[in-house]
């Protein structure tokens, strides 16, 4: 039997290159629904939108610079060729299962205002985004 290293092996630079396609991809989806959310607000340019949107983005920033270091020194450490879905560990995984259920759950289940979910997802997603430009910035060097 063939290892899956073998058939869907790639090496330490791919795996930064897809763990950084993933990580800008979701931030600008996340930051494309806090736009669309923003848009539809009377009060465009709200301090507490604003302020909203900054604490989150410098809270889950903070987080995710911390994950994103983390997870390129152990890409680092791969040797060998190693299976496309080691471009993030098993927490980076659980991670982002947990919000996108969270965020499933905050858009659908509850009567969460338009303001929050802009504020929110708006911050979020350009942490998320912005962590996964470093994956690129460290493929430069």
């Amino acid at each position: 039997m063939t290892k899956p290293d073998k058939i869907f092996g790639v090496s330490g630079t791919g795996l930064k290159a897809i763990a950084g396609a993933l990580w800008v991809i979701a931030g600008f989806n996340v930051v494309r629904m806090g736009v669309k959310s923003w848009g539809t607000l009377e009060d465009k340019l709200s301090f507490w939108l604003i302020a909203g949107a900054a604490v989150t983005f410098i809270a889950f920033g903070v987080m995710f610079y911390r994950l994103t270091l983390k997870n390129i020194a152990r890409i680092g450490g791969h040797r060998e060729k190693a299976a496309f879905w080691h471009c993030m560990s098993l927490k980076s995984y659980l991670i982002m299962a947990f919000m996108i259920t969270l965020g499933v759950v905050l858009r659908n289940c509850t009567p969460t205002p338009p303001s929050f979910i802009a504020a929110f997802y708006c911050g979020l997603g350009t942490a998320l985004f912005l962590a996964g430009v470093i994956y690129f910035v460290r493929l430069r060097r």
